[in-house]
């Protein structure tokens, strides 16, 4: 069996359970480099013939970082030097917080592994994000072109303090967009990235556009954030309208996302009365409580006064206050509340 059908899908295998550190010189990890090792083979039984897979890639799989390090440690010196071992090795350090320590292992990579030339790319990129300067991460970024990249590339010119060419980068991602099944997750990156170098220049319409497209289109998201406590600081003059923030406590409670919520909904509940029924902010408390699990009596009281003060859709609120007193083991109380829906 070849590279490609072999040990390099056996290593894509163990580095797609692999997260990126959270904490960069931007906050969270760009997305492009959140994607290393995403495109993993589908994991499949050892046929009698093949040798199982290696501690270090086991350990990976698992996302055991500190097991998968004392593995590679472990290795003879000659396995040690092998391509795709030094790869997942530098992955899981970077994973460790050892950026500097990873670097050397990438040397002469993508000479080794042609495959994986894009994956070793992003890597190195974000490998240059945590140890600096962030000017060489955005060359190499802006070399690569797409749109991911491009985003990328644009932070780290902010990083390294061009907020001009910062700007220019991410334009020129926004002009070869494209349409496609991703294009708005792609559009969402480009804008906050341009939405922050635009900040940092003064351009306060341009930035609170792409801001409030950011919070709209990708409200679960870690550059929502960002955006939103953004476009606070606007007060009055935030092109966040009320009814925006009830679209976006509508996704957080779907998500399960409670504390969130609650901050969108401190925005709503003084205007509720003129964008909504009553008893919709009890109805999305109740929904994020129930799609949390972490409540399902609280979630039953909520729904049950949601259906008394008036949403949309009284029966959904009866319904899920049934499955919430099921979920909580009140089966007789459940087998009344879906009476009550009939």
């Amino acid at each position: 069996m070849g590279l490609v059908g072999g040990r390099a899908a056996l290593l894509l295998v163990g580095l797609s359970a692999c997260r990126s550190q959270p904490d960069g010189p931007f906050g969270a990890t760009p997305p492009l480099l959140r994607s290393v090792g995403s495109a993993a083979a589908p994991q499949r039984a050892t046929p009698a013939s093949e040798s199982p897979p290696p501690p270090w890639a086991e350990a990976l799989r698992g996302q055991r970082y500190q097991e998968a390090e004392r593995a590679f440690q472990a290795l003879p010196s000659d396995a040690q030097h092998g391509a795709e071992v030094r790869f997942a090795w530098a992955r899981t350090r970077l994973e460790l917080g050892q950026a500097t320590a990873a670097l050397p292992l990438l040397n002469g990579l993508e000479q080794s592994l042609p495959v994986l030339s894009p994956q070793i790319a992003d890597l190195r990129a974000q490998i240059l994000l945590a140890t600096g300067p962030p000017a060489e991460a955005a060359n190499l970024l802006e070399a690569r072109g797409d749109a991911q990249s491009l985003a990328s590339a644009s932070k780290a010119w902010l990083e390294a303090g061009d907020a001009e060419r910062a700007l220019k980068v991410a334009e020129r991602g926004l002009a070869g967009l494209g349409k496609g099944r991703t294009a708005k997750e792609r559009e969402v990156m480009l804008r906050h990235a341009r939405g922050l170098a635009a900040e940092k220049l003064g351009k306060q319409s341009l930035w609170a556009g792409d801001f409030r497209f950011v919070a709209l289109e990708a409200p679960l998201s870690d550059e929502a954030k960002t955006a939103t406590l953004e476009l606070q600081q606007l007060g009055d003059k935030s092109p966040l309208s009320a009814a925006d923030r009830l679209t976006r406590a509508r996704a957080l409670a779907a998500a399960g996302r409670v504390s969130d919520l609650e901050s969108e909904l401190t925005f709503v509940e003084p205007v509720a009365s003129r964008i909504t029924r009553a008893g919709v902010p009890s109805s999305l408390r109740a929904m994020a409580l129930f799609n949390a699990h972490a409540d399902y009596v609280a979630a039953e009281k909520l729904f049950e006064k949601a259906s008394q003060l008036g949403t949309e859709d009284a029966a959904k609120e009866l319904f899920y206050m049934a499955r919430s007193r099921s979920r909580a083991l009140d089966d007789r109380g459940a087998d009344a509340g879906y009476r009550l829906v009939m």
